[in-house]
Parts: structure tokens; sequence; C-alpha cells
């Protein structure tokens, strides 16, 4: 298997898959009160599911977000909240800030933040 090194979306060096090798991406929403649910879904996610996670929450864009570490605290793959246009890999979570969204687009799963 050929494998070549990318950055993510948080400009970690990240093994970027085979492109013929198809992987699929979860989105994830909820509002404030779901923090909980997510964290229990979370805590049941393999380490190596070969998913993504997207995950968006309702908050006020006026505050900061803390969910990237809460859900770290139970996930046993990387949660990293979006800071960039990068590339979406497998066994990870990203947590889109408040006041944005993300659009994946193509192959090879690119992301941008807007």
């Amino acid at each position: 298997m050929s494998e070549t090194i990318n950055k993510d979306l948080f400009g970690a060096e990240a093994a970027e898959p085979d492109a013929d090798k198809n992987f699929l991406v979860v989105g994830i929403g909820a509002s404030a009160g779901g923090i909980q649910a997510l964290k229990e879904f979370f805590e049941r996610v393999p380490a190596e599911s070969g998913m993504a996670y997207v995950v968006i929450l309702h908050l006020s864009p006026d505050h900061d977000s803390q969910l990237a570490s809460v859900l770290q605290s139970a996930a046993r793959i990387p949660v990293t909240q979006v800071a960039r246009r990068g590339r979406v890999v497998p066994d990870h979570v990203y947590v889109i800030p408040p006041n944005k969204s993300l659009e994946i687009k193509g192959s090879g799963a690119n992301a941008e933040l807007c």
C-alpha cells in the first residue's frame, strides 16, 4: 500500500489513505444539551473505525468552545477543533467552531472551514 504524508486540518502530519480507498465521513449535530450524549457516543467509537467524524454543536459565537477537549477526554481517537483548510483523515474527530461551517468536497476528502 502506497501512502504519502500530508497535513491534516490541524497541521499535524497524517498518512493519506490511498486514493482508491474510500472512507465514510459521519456528521453529528447537537444542541448544547447534547454534550453528554456526544461523550457517550465517542466512548464507544473504536480506535480504528476507519471513519472520520465531524461534530457541530449549537453554541453562542461569543464564547470559546471547549467541546474538543471535553470530547477528547472520552474518545480513543484524536479530537481537535478545525482551524483551517486541510485534509480529512479517518479515525479523527473534527469539531467545527461556533459560527463557522465546514465544506468537504471532491476526492481525497479535502475540507475548507468557512
